[in-house]
């Protein structure tokens, strides 16, 4: 399975910042913080940084919580429970979570996220990991 590498992410100015925060709903002091700016065609909310392309809000919002995004990670809308918040438009940083596509792929598939794009091979292998059954119980508990 092959995933696009994504940029790092750039640092903001003081300006950027202030715009970032403006698209952020926060209403839900519980739940999600909600991106109500631009998005991606696939729902993921975009933030246009300088004369580069958009850059994943997520992954910025991970950057400032955080620090930087590690080398090889992409970041799961993973909720506090490491399962739950499933929010494309979730920029919450506790809500967000960096981890290698060897579990970002599984989480998804067993959420019934991923199941048009796997080969019958990777849905075997998902079906049959002894992470597949730690990921089934974390979700059923």
């Amino acid at each position: 399975m092959r995933h696009k590498t994504a940029k790092a992410v750039p640092c903001l100015t003081t300006a950027q910042l202030d715009r970032f925060l403006s698209y952020i709903d926060r209403s839900d002091p519980d739940g999600c913080w909600s991106w109500t700016g631009a998005k991606t065609a696939r729902g993921y909310g975009a933030f246009r940084v300088g004369d580069r392309s958009s850059v994943a809000v997520h992954r910025i919002a991970y950057s400032l919580m955080h620090g930087p995004v590690p080398d090889g990670a992409v970041i799961d809308h993973a909720g506090p429970d490491g399962m739950g918040c499933r929010t494309q438009l979730c920029v919450r940083g506790d809500h967000l979570e960096a981890v290698g596509q060897d579990l970002n792929v599984p989480r998804q598939y067993l959420r019934g996220e991923r199941l048009s794009c796997l080969t019958p091979e990777e849905a075997a292998y998902y079906d049959s990991t002894d992470d597949a059954e730690i990921l089934r119980e974390a979700m059923s508990g």
